[in-house]
């Protein structure tokens, strides 16, 4: 038995009042009479001592009296048969959000289910809501109300999900404490093991369904235009394939739509069937031309306005060696005669190298494979003197002359340098139809080509291209929401029966027959 108002059992006090009213101290009584001798009188040793002389004046009333009062308080103590109601348990439910929960209405089917589970928990029972896309994140919490549970639960919605999002979600929904529920179409990854588990309910609602989807794009763009597209495709049959969608890039808008087939079957999953990836062309680059007095000479400034849009002439700027590093801007490549000094950008030097100058050194391409080299033929060049310039481990040598590499790409303190030995002014160099070609292909080669756009990105999340596992539609755990694996929660123990009711009536029946025994009494 418990009790509501434990203090209200103080009323019991009452009694002690009550019997005091009703006690009497018993008085001598004087009696005049004119003889003894009609008396018998008792011998005094022989009757029995009243010890204080008190007695009840009423013995039944007082009892009923009593009884009367001990109900009432008891009554207000409100006193109740049974264990007291266990405290409602939070339920927690997670929503696996990936992509393939959008097929087949896969994620409105797993909606109703979480909607049954909260109906069968009770308006009184915490709610906490959790949906695994992308990031797993929290829709509604156990101090909310469960209007904002309902609401949050009608505006969730499927996304591409990162790798073991459903089972992080599972796992903060565990250490919670509460009753766990995981919702899942049985594709991800982390649904076998989940399934296994004892510390949650898992219910899968998929059915196997046959997709195609565009599962990987990989974009070079190129400084000169173009590039190449390349999308990898998965087939019905669960094969991956290797797609050159090149040809979008002609004219490509700055966002490039890459997808399926038009004219080829429809899906389960419309969502994987494209994605769209921005297509970044590159800007302009910003060439700093470092040569002694500041003014480029006709035979550099001729060959950058030959380089037409890939030099950004605004942007760009001239000025003496000494004033590299008072710069206002970092520029894309530097273009330098003679040495500038410590450079953080690429730079195409000329006049480089050490030693003494050779006269008239004859000139022999080196590795034609390079990228500095493609379309041009050192053969047509006359050099009136030129040095030798140091070849390090990795540098390519360009161009070779009788004592050594007259030309060398490679790298300098971390970046990309090109050093010829000889000044262009000194050589047939600048009236040959390979000088601006040559200066393009260093510019092209010193700045670099744009990065690569490739989703999904290695090692980090899926963006908007569902991973290759999200759209293959081939559950990894039975469904089993059809056996009602999503039923309501065990029924919970009964609430402690109120005794107050029966105590306040036996009170009130208790004084009603002392009233009519008061009332017979005096009318006697």
């Amino acid at each position: 038995m418990t009790f509501a108002e434990p203090g209200a059992l103080w009323l019991l006090a009452l009694a002690a009042p009550v019997v005091a009213f009703h006690l009497r101290r018993r008085r001598r009584v004087r009696v005049v009479v004119p003889s003894l001798l009609a008396f018998d009188l008792p011998d005094p040793a022989a009757a029995p001592r009243l010890g204080a002389g008190l007695r009840p004046r009423d013995l039944l009333g007082l009892l009923l009296e009593l009884g009367a009062l001990s109900c009432l308080s008891l009554a207000a103590a409100g006193p109740a048969r049974g264990e007291a109601p266990p405290r409602p348990r939070a339920l927690a439910i997670v929503l696996d959000g990936s992509a393939s929960t959008g097929a087949a209405g896969r994620f409105e089917e797993m909606r109703g289910i979480a909607r049954g589970a909260m109906d069968a928990a009770g308006k009184g029972a915490p709610v906490i809501l959790l949906l695994a896309a992308g990031e797993p994140r929290v829709l509604a919490s156990a101090a909310d109300p469960r209007e904002r549970a309902e609401e949050a639960l009608a505006d969730a919605a499927p996304a591409p999900a990162g790798p073991g999002a459903l089972a992080a979600a599972a796992d903060a929904a565990v250490a919670s404490g509460a009753e766990v529920l995981v919702l899942t179409d049985g594709c991800d990854p982390d649904a076998p093991a989940l399934a296994a588990r004892t510390d949650l309910r898992l219910v899968s609602v998929g059915r196997p369904e046959r997709n195609r989807a565009v599962v990987g794009v990989v974009l070079e763009p190129r400084r000169e235009g173009g590039g190449s597209l390349h999308a990898r495709i998965l087939g019905e049959d669960g094969l991956i394939q290797e797609e050159d969608r090149s040809r979008l890039l002609d004219g490509a808008p700055p966002l490039l739509r890459v997808g399926l087939d038009p004219a080829g079957p429809a899906d389960a999953l419309p969502a994987d069937d494209a994605v769209e990836i921005p297509f970044p062309r590159p800007a302009p680059l910003r060439i700093a031309a470092c040569v002694p007095g500041g003014s480029p000479g006709p035979w550099l400034a001729a060959a950058l306005e030959a380089c037409g849009g890939l030099v950004d002439a605004a942007a760009s700027a001239s000025l003496d060696p000494a004033a590299v590093r008072n710069l206002a801007f970092a520029p894309d490549a530097v273009v330098a005669l003679g040495d500038p000094g410590p450079l953080d950008a690429p730079a195409l030097i000329f006049d480089a190298g050490s030693g003494e100058w050779r006269g008239a050194p004859s000139v022999s391409a080196g590795d034609r494979s390079h990228p500095v080299l493609r379309g041009v033929d050192p053969a047509e060049w006359i050099l009136t003197r030129a040095r030798v310039v140091e070849a390090r481990a990795g540098d390519a040598v360009l161009l070779a002359g009788p004592e050594g590499p007259l030309a060398v790409a490679g790298l300098r303190e971390g970046r990309r340098r090109v050093l010829l030995g000889f000044d262009p002014s000194a050589s047939t160099l600048p009236l040959s139809a390979s000088w601006p070609v040559l200066l393009r292909n260093a510019l092209l080669w010193l700045a670099g080509e744009p990065a690569p756009v490739i989703l999904p990105p290695p090692g980090g999340p899926a963006g908007t291209l569902p991973d290759a596992r999200e759209s293959d539609l081939a559950p990894r755990v039975p469904r089993n929401a059809d056996a009602g694996a999503a039923g309501g929660r065990p029924p919970l123990v009964p609430a402690p029966r109120p005794l107050a009711p029966d105590l306040a009536l036996a009170g009130a029946l208790l004084l009603a027959l002392e009233a009519l025994r008061f009332l017979l009494r005096r009318d006697s």
